[in-house]
Protein backbone atom coordinates (compact mmCIF):
# COMPACT_ATOMS: atom_id res chain seq x y z
CA UNK A 1 0.00 0.00 0.00
CA UNK A 2 1.33 3.51 -1.13
CA UNK A 3 0.17 6.73 0.69
CA UNK A 4 -1.08 8.74 -2.48
CA UNK A 5 0.96 11.36 -3.92
CA UNK A 6 -0.66 14.63 -5.06
CA UNK A 7 -0.57 14.18 -8.37
CA UNK A 8 -2.55 10.90 -7.80
CA UNK A 9 -5.02 12.07 -6.00
CA UNK A 10 -5.74 15.08 -8.08
CA UNK A 11 -6.64 12.54 -10.56
CA UNK A 12 -8.47 10.22 -7.85
CA UNK A 13 -10.72 13.17 -7.38
CA UNK A 14 -11.93 13.36 -10.85
CA UNK A 15 -12.34 9.30 -11.34
CA UNK A 16 -16.15 10.02 -10.76
CA UNK A 17 -16.70 12.92 -13.75
CA UNK A 18 -17.68 11.93 -17.56
CA UNK A 19 -14.61 12.83 -19.03
CA UNK A 20 -12.43 11.59 -16.73
CA UNK A 21 -14.18 8.29 -18.07
CA UNK A 22 -13.06 8.20 -21.67
CA UNK A 23 -9.54 10.26 -20.87
CA UNK A 24 -8.17 7.11 -18.46
CA UNK A 25 -10.60 4.44 -19.46
CA UNK A 26 -11.80 3.87 -16.19
CA UNK A 27 -14.91 4.17 -13.65
CA UNK A 28 -15.54 4.55 -9.65
CA UNK A 29 -17.00 2.14 -7.55
CA UNK A 30 -17.08 2.45 -4.02
CA UNK A 31 -17.92 0.50 -0.65
CA UNK A 32 -16.72 -3.09 0.68
CA UNK A 33 -19.59 -4.46 -1.12
CA UNK A 34 -18.93 -2.99 -4.60
CA UNK A 35 -15.36 -3.46 -4.76
CA UNK A 36 -15.72 -7.00 -3.31
CA UNK A 37 -18.47 -7.88 -6.17
CA UNK A 38 -15.89 -6.20 -8.87
CA UNK A 39 -13.26 -8.92 -7.85
CA UNK A 40 -15.95 -11.77 -8.20
CA UNK A 41 -16.92 -10.60 -11.51
CA UNK A 42 -13.22 -9.94 -12.34
CA UNK A 43 -14.37 -6.55 -13.67
CA UNK A 44 -10.70 -5.90 -13.91
CA UNK A 45 -9.79 -4.07 -11.07
CA UNK A 46 -7.02 -1.13 -11.44
CA UNK A 47 -6.31 0.68 -8.30
CA UNK A 48 -7.88 0.30 -4.80
CA UNK A 49 -7.95 3.46 -2.52
CA UNK A 50 -8.37 2.69 0.93
CA UNK A 51 -8.81 5.32 4.37
CA UNK A 52 -5.58 5.05 6.65
CA UNK A 53 -7.31 2.76 9.38
CA UNK A 54 -9.59 1.20 7.22
CA UNK A 55 -7.21 -1.59 5.99
CA UNK A 56 -7.06 -3.65 9.73
CA UNK A 57 -10.82 -4.68 9.05
CA UNK A 58 -11.20 -8.38 7.91
CA UNK A 59 -12.84 -7.64 4.29
CA UNK A 60 -10.80 -4.32 3.45
CA UNK A 61 -7.67 -6.57 4.15
CA UNK A 62 -8.69 -8.84 2.43
CA UNK A 63 -9.98 -6.34 -0.88
CA UNK A 64 -5.86 -5.14 -0.22
CA UNK A 65 -4.62 -8.41 -0.73
CA UNK A 66 -6.74 -9.36 -3.93
CA UNK A 67 -5.76 -5.91 -5.29
CA UNK A 68 -2.06 -6.71 -4.84
CA UNK A 69 -2.06 -10.66 -6.40
CA UNK A 70 -3.55 -8.65 -9.54
CA UNK A 71 -1.20 -6.15 -10.15
CA UNK A 72 -3.56 -3.21 -8.84
CA UNK A 73 -2.17 -0.17 -7.54
CA UNK A 74 -3.17 0.52 -3.96
CA UNK A 75 -3.63 3.58 -2.54
CA UNK A 76 -3.58 4.85 1.54
CA UNK A 77 -6.01 8.37 1.78
CA UNK A 78 -6.63 10.29 4.54
CA UNK A 79 -10.52 10.61 5.80
CA UNK A 80 -10.68 14.54 3.71
CA UNK A 81 -8.60 13.04 0.60
CA UNK A 82 -11.29 10.13 0.80
CA UNK A 83 -13.75 12.25 0.70
CA UNK A 84 -12.28 14.06 -2.52
CA UNK A 85 -12.58 10.79 -4.36
CA UNK A 86 -15.76 9.17 -3.60
CA UNK A 87 -19.61 10.93 -4.49
CA UNK A 88 -21.16 9.57 -1.67
CA UNK A 89 -21.51 10.21 1.72
CA UNK A 90 -21.25 6.81 3.21
CA UNK A 91 -18.56 5.81 1.16
CA UNK A 92 -17.04 3.00 3.82
CA UNK A 93 -13.23 4.38 3.04
CA UNK A 94 -13.09 2.19 0.34
CA UNK A 95 -13.11 2.64 -3.66
CA UNK A 96 -11.76 1.14 -6.79
CA UNK A 97 -10.77 2.30 -10.00
CA UNK A 98 -12.55 -0.31 -13.12
CA UNK A 99 -11.43 -0.61 -16.34
CA UNK A 100 -14.10 0.11 -18.80
CA UNK A 101 -14.87 -2.72 -21.36
CA UNK A 102 -12.58 -3.32 -24.21
CA UNK A 103 -15.29 -2.99 -26.99
CA UNK A 104 -16.83 0.13 -28.13
CA UNK A 105 -20.77 0.91 -27.70
CA UNK A 106 -20.89 0.37 -31.52
CA UNK A 107 -19.65 -2.56 -31.95
CA UNK A 108 -21.50 -4.04 -28.86
CA UNK A 109 -24.39 -2.86 -30.54
CA UNK A 110 -23.60 -4.76 -34.08
CA UNK A 111 -23.15 -7.80 -32.17
CA UNK A 112 -26.26 -7.44 -30.76
CA UNK A 113 -27.58 -7.14 -33.93
CA UNK A 114 -26.87 -10.84 -35.03
CA UNK A 115 -28.33 -12.33 -31.76
CA UNK A 116 -30.23 -15.33 -32.79
CA UNK A 117 -32.91 -14.64 -29.83
CA UNK A 118 -33.27 -12.84 -26.86
CA UNK A 119 -34.58 -9.57 -25.61
CA UNK A 120 -32.61 -6.24 -26.25
CA UNK A 121 -33.77 -3.57 -23.67
CA UNK A 122 -33.88 0.01 -25.24
CA UNK A 123 -33.98 3.24 -22.70
CA UNK A 124 -35.42 5.89 -24.69
CA UNK A 125 -34.56 9.72 -22.88
CA UNK A 126 -34.54 8.04 -19.48
CA UNK A 127 -32.74 10.71 -17.76
CA UNK A 128 -32.88 9.60 -13.86
CA UNK A 129 -29.98 7.44 -13.12
CA UNK A 130 -31.33 5.90 -10.33
CA UNK A 131 -33.76 4.57 -13.13
CA UNK A 132 -31.43 3.55 -15.63
CA UNK A 133 -29.45 1.65 -12.99
CA UNK A 134 -32.61 -0.21 -11.40
CA UNK A 135 -33.13 -1.46 -14.84
CA UNK A 136 -30.00 -2.79 -15.84
CA UNK A 137 -30.13 -4.66 -12.52
CA UNK A 138 -33.72 -5.87 -13.46
CA UNK A 139 -32.58 -6.70 -16.38
CA UNK A 140 -30.10 -9.03 -15.19
CA UNK A 141 -32.54 -10.93 -12.55
CA UNK A 142 -34.97 -11.41 -15.86
CA UNK A 143 -32.06 -12.80 -18.06
CA UNK A 144 -32.11 -9.67 -20.65
CA UNK A 145 -30.16 -10.27 -23.35
CA UNK A 146 -28.61 -6.94 -23.73
CA UNK A 147 -29.61 -3.52 -22.94
CA UNK A 148 -28.67 0.22 -25.10
CA UNK A 149 -29.18 3.52 -23.59
CA UNK A 150 -30.71 5.55 -25.87
CA UNK A 151 -30.90 9.20 -26.76
CA UNK A 152 -31.42 11.44 -23.59
CA UNK A 153 -30.71 8.52 -21.12
CA UNK A 154 -28.38 8.78 -17.98
CA UNK A 155 -25.02 7.60 -19.08
CA UNK A 156 -23.98 4.03 -17.43
CA UNK A 157 -21.21 5.28 -15.86
CA UNK A 158 -22.70 8.12 -13.97
CA UNK A 159 -22.04 7.35 -10.38
CA UNK A 160 -25.64 7.40 -9.58
CA UNK A 161 -26.42 4.61 -12.41
CA UNK A 162 -23.53 2.36 -11.21
CA UNK A 163 -25.16 2.32 -7.15
CA UNK A 164 -28.36 1.46 -8.83
CA UNK A 165 -26.77 -1.44 -11.06
CA UNK A 166 -25.74 -3.23 -7.67
CA UNK A 167 -22.85 -4.89 -9.63
CA UNK A 168 -25.19 -5.78 -12.47
CA UNK A 169 -22.97 -3.44 -14.83
CA UNK A 170 -19.75 -5.85 -13.93
CA UNK A 171 -21.92 -8.71 -16.00
CA UNK A 172 -24.65 -6.99 -18.35
CA UNK A 173 -23.72 -5.88 -22.18
CA UNK A 174 -24.94 -2.41 -22.92
CA UNK A 175 -24.40 -0.48 -25.34
CA UNK A 176 -24.69 3.32 -24.80
CA UNK A 177 -25.99 5.02 -28.28
CA UNK A 178 -26.95 8.23 -26.95
CA UNK A 179 -25.67 10.20 -30.72
CA UNK A 180 -27.99 7.83 -32.73
CA UNK A 181 -31.97 8.41 -33.01
CA UNK A 182 -34.28 6.12 -31.77
CA UNK A 183 -36.24 5.62 -34.21
CA UNK A 184 -32.76 4.65 -36.42
CA UNK A 185 -31.87 1.77 -33.80
CA UNK A 186 -35.08 0.07 -34.13
CA UNK A 187 -35.37 0.73 -38.09
CA UNK A 188 -31.87 -1.42 -37.59
CA UNK A 189 -33.31 -4.01 -35.09
CA UNK A 190 -36.17 -4.67 -37.51
CA UNK A 191 -34.32 -5.75 -40.46
CA UNK A 192 -32.08 -8.23 -38.20
CA UNK A 193 -35.76 -9.54 -37.35
CA UNK A 194 -36.34 -8.64 -33.80
CA UNK A 195 -39.90 -7.58 -32.93
CA UNK A 196 -40.55 -3.95 -32.12
CA UNK A 197 -42.38 -3.23 -28.82
CA UNK A 198 -42.92 -0.64 -26.50
CA UNK A 199 -44.64 0.70 -23.82
CA UNK A 200 -46.94 3.66 -24.06
CA UNK A 201 -50.23 4.26 -23.04
CA UNK A 202 -52.63 4.47 -26.23
CA UNK A 203 -55.86 3.23 -27.67
CA UNK A 204 -53.84 0.73 -29.49
CA UNK A 205 -52.12 -0.92 -26.68
CA UNK A 206 -52.45 -4.44 -25.72
CA UNK A 207 -52.66 -5.44 -22.76
CA UNK A 208 -49.41 -7.24 -21.21
CA UNK A 209 -51.45 -10.53 -20.41
CA UNK A 210 -52.06 -11.07 -23.96
CA UNK A 211 -48.36 -10.34 -25.22
CA UNK A 212 -46.54 -13.76 -25.77
CA UNK A 213 -42.90 -13.70 -25.17
CA UNK A 214 -40.82 -13.44 -28.95
CA UNK A 215 -37.57 -15.37 -30.62
CA UNK A 216 -35.87 -12.16 -30.85
CA UNK A 217 -37.71 -8.94 -29.39
CA UNK A 218 -36.33 -5.40 -28.70
CA UNK A 219 -38.56 -3.36 -25.80
CA UNK A 220 -38.58 0.07 -25.63
CA UNK A 221 -39.03 2.16 -22.67
CA UNK A 222 -39.38 6.09 -22.64
CA UNK A 223 -39.18 8.57 -19.93
CA UNK A 224 -42.76 9.28 -17.87
CA UNK A 225 -42.52 12.84 -18.81
CA UNK A 226 -41.93 12.37 -22.79
CA UNK A 227 -42.86 8.76 -23.44
CA UNK A 228 -41.67 7.67 -27.18
CA UNK A 229 -41.52 9.92 -30.16
CA UNK A 230 -44.08 9.25 -32.83
CA UNK A 231 -41.66 8.47 -35.31
CA UNK A 232 -40.12 5.29 -33.30
CA UNK A 233 -43.90 4.65 -32.19
CA UNK A 234 -44.62 4.20 -36.47
CA UNK A 235 -41.79 1.64 -36.45
CA UNK A 236 -43.10 -0.54 -33.47
CA UNK A 237 -45.13 -3.96 -34.05
CA UNK A 238 -46.81 -3.75 -31.05
CA UNK A 239 -47.43 -1.15 -27.96
CA UNK A 240 -47.78 -2.55 -24.58
CA UNK A 241 -49.81 -1.09 -21.39
CA UNK A 242 -49.92 -2.35 -17.77
CA UNK A 243 -53.60 -2.74 -16.97
CA UNK A 244 -54.30 -0.59 -13.51
CA UNK A 245 -57.17 -0.52 -12.03
CA UNK A 246 -56.44 1.85 -9.19
CA UNK A 247 -56.11 5.63 -9.98
CA UNK A 248 -52.47 5.56 -10.63
CA UNK A 249 -52.00 7.36 -14.11
CA UNK A 250 -48.70 6.21 -14.29
CA UNK A 251 -45.56 3.95 -13.12
CA UNK A 252 -42.06 4.94 -12.45
CA UNK A 253 -40.15 4.02 -15.70
CA UNK A 254 -37.78 0.96 -13.77
CA UNK A 255 -41.11 -0.45 -12.35
CA UNK A 256 -43.01 -1.07 -15.50
CA UNK A 257 -39.81 -1.94 -17.39
CA UNK A 258 -39.26 -4.85 -15.12
CA UNK A 259 -43.03 -5.69 -14.85
CA UNK A 260 -42.42 -6.09 -18.60
CA UNK A 261 -39.32 -7.65 -18.86
CA UNK A 262 -40.85 -10.60 -16.88
CA UNK A 263 -43.52 -10.95 -18.50
CA UNK A 264 -41.41 -11.01 -22.04
CA UNK A 265 -39.91 -14.22 -20.14
CA UNK A 266 -42.51 -15.65 -18.93
CA UNK A 267 -42.46 -18.45 -20.90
Amino acid sequence: METVSKSALKRLSQIGDRKYHSRHGEYLVEGISFVEEAFRARAGVQELVCQAGKGKAARVSRLIELAEEAGAKVWQVGEMEMSRICRTMQNQGVAAGIALNGKSSGDIFGEMLQYSSGTILLLDGVQDPGNVGTMIRTAEAFGIAGIILGHGSAGLYNTKTIRGTMGAIFRMVVAEMQDRKIADIVARFKESGFRALAANVSEAAVPINKILPGKKDILIIGSEAAGISRDTLALVDTEIVIPMPGPTESLNASIAGGIIMFRLLSK
